[in-house]
């Protein structure tokens, strides 16, 4: 979450880019593109010219090229023998019209009202600027009273901001519109947050912007514990092919449990009581009796990150020696934007006995209490990254909060049996939030490196599909509401007991339509459907009507599958085999389906389109409705398969 610049004037911090179609829809993944299809063509000829200007003599053009003569409203065309006049396009003289004149000395609403206006004829107009009334000349220095063009006054209307940066949470009001001059991205605002709508900038190719002139994002953390687990994965994720930065540099001056009242004090006295761990491929070093000051003008800093000690971040009290660090830091790297970390809440089973308070859902409230009137209103800051709403919003899913936090405090991370998960979905919300660049198309993963025993190696993820669906729609979800936790797609109350929840793998807008004719690309058989912004020409906009998914083998939803959808919605449960279909199958609104042996026959592929019972009045695209839309259809399959 980014805020203002202090300085407009300021250079802006540029990003590398890489041009993906890509939404979130509550964090489950929709995907869209296009393909660019090239060939061996002919170059056709060049087609006639219209050239417009006072001077045709300085215009040499061709044989059939037009001219228009600004001055005289004549055309012109060009033939052997030089310019020819073709026409004159100006009409004749109309009669002279009703002259307006305005000012204050016509007043009243009388028949004859008697006033000399210097120039006035019979039928011309009067608008006083002070009373908006307005009258005609019916003679000489007489006016009568026409009406008033005063109307009601209007509600207030959208307020069009901008800036260098995304919008900030608290600006603006719902229906406001929102221009980020960096990437040329419009915002509106609706139900107290902002959602992107478009952009302006060309969305074909690979747009490449520098950092700055050496290509590197620069961050470094002041900070403890919590540093370490937020970049953990910070470096990979960025130079991920799919977010696209060049390269990273990271430096964490660390001390463990340390608050921001230490730092103050290691500022003020310039002591050497840091561990600085340091990275620009990956691979960390660290030098022990590290000074603040040194750390800061060892390199140009993008970023400078402060947090607060997780016993103490849910006290509003403790951050107020922010102020004061900043002062000592900010003259040291005047060109860093500074950064809070908003951390997480501690295990549920240790809230209580070592924070300030009663439970997890306290704490968080807190913490965000503190964020935003401690931290969101100090003008020093310019960005504030949610990594505990990301946190908090996985902890509302099914997955044992042990895959989230080592311990009471931390996250998993990469070290020992941990799986990684809690410092992934932080190393997500931090790109996110310090490029603005989307983190749902990441392609690393927590993994293993193991050895195949022929000398070679494989990557073993140590986290698995939903874990990254859950990791990823938390940190689109913490995006769009940093200061509220969104409750996961994968939550709690929807478990079944024998059953795995299963991420339906959306695709975006559209449909699939299983009686269109198969056609080879690229020598594989492919079944045509429509999705996102090229729409199939007759349905107009009926593919925002629909959600696709992708396609589904039996092996992947095996008989005992059991699909649900909420009220209100219905999905098409299409097929495909190697010939198309003489008819589709009907849409289904019952709320549980249990998918049968039988319901596969001899079909390879099965795949969903989503939409509301009454789709023709439910365009997707209005008031979140994608988002409702997507989370009323899950997918259950069992963990024992059936066995038949």
């Amino acid at each position: 979450m980014l805020k203002k610049h202090k300085d407009e004037n300021q250079k802006p911090y540029n990003v590398l880019r890489k041009r993906v179609i890509t939404a979130a829809l509550g964090g489950v993944m929709l995907l869209s593109g296009a393909f660019l299809l090239t060939g061996c063509m002919k170059d056709g000829k060049d087609g006639t010219k219209w050239y417009s200007g006072v001077e045709i003599s300085s215009v040499e053009g061709k044989v059939g090229d037009f001219f228009y003569d600004t001055d005289d409203c004549q055309v012109y065309i060009k033939l052997d023998a030089g310019w020819t006049l073709l026409s004159s396009i100006k009409g004749d003289t109309g009669e002279k019209g009703a002259t307006w004149f305005t000012g204050t000395a016509i007043t009243g609403d009388e028949e004859n009202i008697n006033v000399e206006i210097d120039g006035a004829r019979i039928g011309d107009l009067y608008l006083n600027t002070d009373t908006s009334d307005i009258y005609t000349c019916t003679a000489e220095n007489t006016w009568k009273w026409v009406s008033n063009n005063k109307g009601n006054t209007g509600a207030a209307g959208a307020t069009w901001l901008s800036g260098e940066e995304t919008p900030k949470y608290t600006m603006g009001k719902d229906g406001d519109f929102y221009l980020d001059k960096s990437t040329f991205s419009i915002y509106e605002k609706k139900n107290g947050g902002w959602e992107f709508v478009t952009s302006l900038e060309a969305t074909t190719g690979v747009v490449k912007q520098n950092w700055d002139e050496d290509d590197t994002l620069k961050i470094l953390n002041i900070g403890n514990s919590f540093s370490d687990d937020s970049m953990e994965y910070v470096y990979e994720i960025a130079t991920d092919e799919n977010v696209g930065v060049e390269n990273v540099e990271i430096g964490k001056l660390y001390i463990a449990s340390s608050q921001l009242s230490q730092h103050l004090a290691n500022a003020q006295g310039d002591t050497a009581a840091y561990t600085y761990k340091h990275t620009t491929d990956g691979t960390w070093t660290e030098q022990a009796s590290y000074k603040i000051s040194t750390a800061i003008q060892s390199t140009d800093w993008d970023y400078i990150t402060f947090l607060q000690l997780s016993t103490e971040s849910d006290d509003a009290a403790t951050y107020d020696d922010l102020q004061a660090l900043i002062e000592i830091v900010q003259p040291l790297a005047p060109r860093a934007k500074l950064v809070w970390n908003m951390t997480w809440t501690l295990r549920s089973d240790y809230v209580a006995s070592l924070s300030h308070s009663a439970d997890q859902a306290t704490m968080y409230a807190n913490i965000v209490n503190a964020v935003q009137t401690k931290v969101e209103t100090n003008e020093n800051i310019d960005v504030i990254m949610p990594v505990g709403t990301a946190i908090q919003n996985a902890k509302t899913s099914y997955l044992e909060e042990s895959r989230i936090s080592r311990d009471a405090r931390h996250l998993t991370n990469s070290y020992g049996s941990n799986c990684g998960l809690g410092s992934y979905i932080a190393g997500l919300t931090v790109v996110e939030s310090l490029t603005g660049i989307s983190t749902q198309d990441v392609s690393f993963v927590p993994h293993d490196v193991v050895a195949n025993g022929d000398g070679t190696t494989s990557k073993v993820n140590r986290i698995d599909d939903n874990e990254i669906a859950i990791a990823k729609e938390s940190v689109a979800n913490a995006m769009k509401t940093p200061y509220a936790t969104t409750e996961s797609y994968f939550s709690k109350a929807d478990q079944r007991e024998g059953y795995k929840q299963i991420n339906p793998r959306f695709l975006g807008y559209g449909y699939y339509n299983t009686t269109d004719q198969p056609a080879v690309f690229n020598g594989e058989t492919v079944y045509r459907h429509y999705v996102g912004s090229t729409p199939k020409t007759s349905d107009g906009a009926l593919v925002y009507k629909f959600l696709l998914t992708d396609k589904f083998t039996k092996d992947e939803l095996p008989a005992g599958s059991i699909i649900t959808i909420d009220s209100g919605f219905m999905f098409r449960p299409c097929a495909w085999k190697e010939a198309a279909q003489s008819a589709r199958i009907n849409p289904i609104s019952a709320t549980e389906t249990m998918v049968e042996d039988d319901w596969w026959t001899d079909y390879d592929e099965r795949a969903f389109n989503i939409s509301y019972t009454s789709y023709g009045q439910n365009d997707l695209r209005e008031n979140n409705k994608a988002f409702t839309a997507a989370r009323a259809f899950k997918i259950f399959v069992p963990i024992t398969p059936v066995q038949n």
